[in-house]
């Protein structure tokens, strides 16, 4: 129950987070197209997570790849995310 709350507790900033970027970034109207796609994603991922996972671990890979795949993922589109998605800080920016 515990490890349960810090999940929650953690996790939840990033959806608190993204309007507000969701705004620096596009304009009224791709920023409607924008929330959609994130929208999508969050919730296709609670939901396709366990049954790509099924399938992981019931093919040759074995359940510790379940754990590889998400640092993989993690790692390619935090480097994209890094490399693409410019600075929005207005401080940044002025110094």
């Amino acid at each position: 129950m515990l490890y349960r709350f810090f999940g929650g507790f953690f996790g939840s900033a990033p959806l608190a987070i993204v309007g507000g970027t969701l705004t620096d970034f596009w304009e009224l109207i791709d920023r409607g197209i924008t929330v959609c796609i994130f929208a999508g994603a969050t919730f296709i991922g609670p939901v396709a997570g366990p049954i790509v996972g099924g399938f992981v671990t019931q093919s040759y890979l074995g359940w510790r790849w379940t754990e590889y795949l998400t640092v993989i993922m993690g790692f390619f589109f935090g480097t994209v995310g890094f490399i693409l998605v410019p600075e929005s800080y207005p401080l940044t920016l002025l110094q």
